[in-house]
């Protein structure tokens, strides 16, 4: 007992530390110091966790956290924690809202969570704890999420797993005999991490495939398109916000695929046809250059459009106008029916058949109107901003071309038609 305390003592200081170095502790977004353990046999998950909460982000004295439904939350403390609710989400029935109500006049919160309970794996989602291997993502609200899905936090997490363990998540890992501390690299919505006891991996060029037994193939091929698409994208991108290296987590799997910065998973069965599956590598890769907006907005079709277009040109590059043209007809198949992408007075979140169709198609449509010049400015400054919004993408563009053609664009984007 007394040495596994001494674990658990020094993997938090450290974690504290690092978090006090890199000054996550008083960033702007909110941070967390996690700890969590898991019962391979029962896909339980122990969680004890601080999160600080800076006053920007905190509205009308209260924030509302997303956490899974059937986890028992054992406490919920902080010195300037007034109150604390909870109730099943009518928005996403399977997780609880816990509304925190704080005493007014601090610049930040901090709260201590503690809670347990075992996770749904077999929801369809993708999330897996095992004596093998453990994924999770936003889908298992595992750690707490801002309801709002438009604050990003950043922190440690501390994983209590031996040595027999290999781990990768957003950002970097430290080992010690008994556990793994994961640093985050830049802020996120979320806290996802994939653990394995299996060590097939292929490297090449700084990108890193870690699969199961049965993508071996198809690893080999996603290490070379991805390896080549990040030093594109890096090239084109990178100047200011760099991607060093990435690791794609290849299984196959039920659930999305997702990238977190340096960190891709990517379930094997949408990947099995070339094109498609390669581009969707690139799409991931690009989202590290894709500013975090509100996930369930309108304007949420932009960090996807891009990525899309973004991916798909890079498989242009490497595999020739047909690779292309096969794409862009994936996404007229997608858009078919579909009304608009954007319209100012709307507020309904941005549709998959937006998001992969139409939305890319209507940026195909800008650069005929703009020229490739142009246009690949256009991209450029979008990717190495911090655009969230539709509003100020026309402003970006209005500065590229002019107002009128920045309005002829928001016409577009009110459209299904794809004809001037």
């Amino acid at each position: 007992m007394d040495a596994m305390n001494n674990a658990y003592l020094g993997a938090n200081a450290i974690a504290i530390a690092l978090a006090l170095a890199s000054g996550v502790l008083y960033a702007q977004e909110p941070a967390y110091v996690t700890d969590v353990s898991f019962n391979h046999a029962t896909s339980q998950v122990d969680v004890e966790l601080s999160l600080t909460i800076p006053k920007a982000v905190v509205e009308n004295n209260q924030v509302t956290l997303f956490l899974n439904g059937s986890f028992d939350v054992a406490s919920v403390e902080g010195e300037t924690l007034a109150g604390h609710s909870s109730e099943a989400s009518a928005q996403i029935p399977p997780w609880n809202e816990h509304v925190l109500e704080f005493e007014s006049g601090y610049d930040t919160h901090r709260v201590s969570f503690s809670y347990s309970g075992e996770l749904n794996v077999d929801d369809g989602h993708g999330n897996e704890v095992s004596d093998e291997r453990i994924h999770l993502t936003i889908d298992s609200a595992w750690h707490p999420i801002f309801a709002n899905f438009a604050t990003p936090m950043q922190g440690t997490v501390t994983i209590q797993l031996d040595d027999s363990w290999r781990v990768y998540a957003p950002g970097s890992t430290t080992r010690a005999e008994n556990w793994v501390l994961l640093e985050s690299a830049s802020p996120q919505l979320d806290v996802a991490f994939f653990a394995t006891r299996n060590d097939n991996a292929v490297e090449e060029n700084g990108f890193t495939v870690i699969y199961d037994d049965a993508n071996t193939q198809l690893a080999t091929e996603l290490s070379s398109v991805g390896a080549t698409c990040l030093a594109s994208l890096n090239e084109k991108f990178g100047q200011n916000r760099p991607l060093d290296s990435a690791s794609l987590v290849l299984l196959q799997r039920q659930g999305p695929s997702f990238a977190r910065a340096n960190f891709l998973s990517i379930n094997s069965n949408n990947v099995q046809r070339p094109p498609f599956g390669y581009q969707l590598v690139c799409h991931e890769l690009a989202h590290n250059w894709t500013a975090i907006g509100n996930v369930m907005s309108h304007d949420y079709w932009i960090p996807e459009s891009f990525a899309e277009l973004v991916g798909a040109r890079e498989i242009q590059s490497q595999f020739g106008d047909d690779a292309f043209q096969s794409l862009k007809q994936s996404w007229q198949e997608r858009a078919d029916g579909t009304e608009f992408v954007w319209r100012e007075n709307v507020h309904q979140r941005a549709s998959h058949r937006v998001n992969y169709g139409l939305g890319p198609l209507k940026l195909l449509q800008l650069e005929n109107r703009v020229g490739a010049q142009t246009f690949d400015q256009f991209i450029a400054d979008y990717m190495t901003s911090d655009i969230t919004e539709t509003i100020d993408l026309l402003d970006l563009l209005t500065s590229l071309t002019n107002s009128e053609t920045a309005a002829w664009f928001e016409d577009q984007l009110a459209t299904g038609e794809l004809n001037e």
